[in-house]
């Protein structure tokens, strides 16, 4: 039997992460929908794999969204057997690191830097120490905002979002996949645009006809 395999973006950019053993990244669609949070950029959908150095070991799967608040949401975890390996374990689960770790780690290692310029006869070396100290200072004002987003209680999805998704879709019904036609134009995952498709009829949206699915 074929493992289970996650959703992989078309053409997908991979962000490694550090980890104390193994190997990790961020994938995501360099064609995605892009979310600013504290003034940084990054996509709104990522998947973080992490693969523990040990072969026998499954791999971890998460798959994340921000929304358009910028708050961050995990939707799935999956831990995965690999190939001719043993079944995952009861204590496979524990070793994962923590949820709200992972998706801080993701974001930060998604989310583009601003650019600066250097002037010839600048001095290098305090240009490097600067561009440190405000990286570290970002990084944790980020990590800060990130965990106090996701306190907050889950924001209401704005009417004119739930318009656009339900347009869409009963504009894209007589070819036949108009789910997915939501996914393509928002830029989001099919799971998440059938959410939001959901959401939006039961706002009383009008999507044409009922919902498929």
């Amino acid at each position: 039997m074929t493992p289970f395999t996650f959703e992989e973006w078309p053409e997908p950019a991979h962000k490694p992460v550090p980890v104390d053993e193994g190997t990790a990244y961020v994938s995501y669609s360099e064609e995605g929908q892009k979310v600013t949070v504290n003034g940084l950029r990054g996509p709104r959908d990522f998947t973080y794999v992490e693969v523990p150095a040990a072969s026998h070991l499954p791999r971890y799967v998460v798959e994340c969204t921000l929304e358009d608040s910028g708050t961050p949401r995990i939707n799935s975890v999956h831990v995965q057997r690999r190939d001719g390996e043993r079944d995952v374990l009861s204590e496979d689960l524990a070793r994962l690191r923590s949820l709200e770790d992972v998706v801080e780690v993701a974001w930060i290692a998604l989310a583009r830097q601003n650019l600066y310029v250097i002037q010839d006869g600048t001095d290098l070396d305090a240009v490097e120490a600067e561009l440190n100290r405000l990286s570290r200072e970002q990084v944790d004002s980020l990590r800060r905002q990130v965990r106090g987003l996701r306190k907050r209680p889950r924001s209401r999805v704005s009417d004119e979002k739930l318009e656009e998704v339900a347009r869409i879709y009963r504009g894209s019904r007589a070819g036949g996949k108009p789910a997915k036609t939501v996914a393509e134009q928002l830029g989001m995952r099919p799971s998440t645009a059938s959410w939001y498709i959901k959401r939006a009829e039961e706002a009383g949206k009008d999507l044409g006809g009922p919902r498929d699915g």
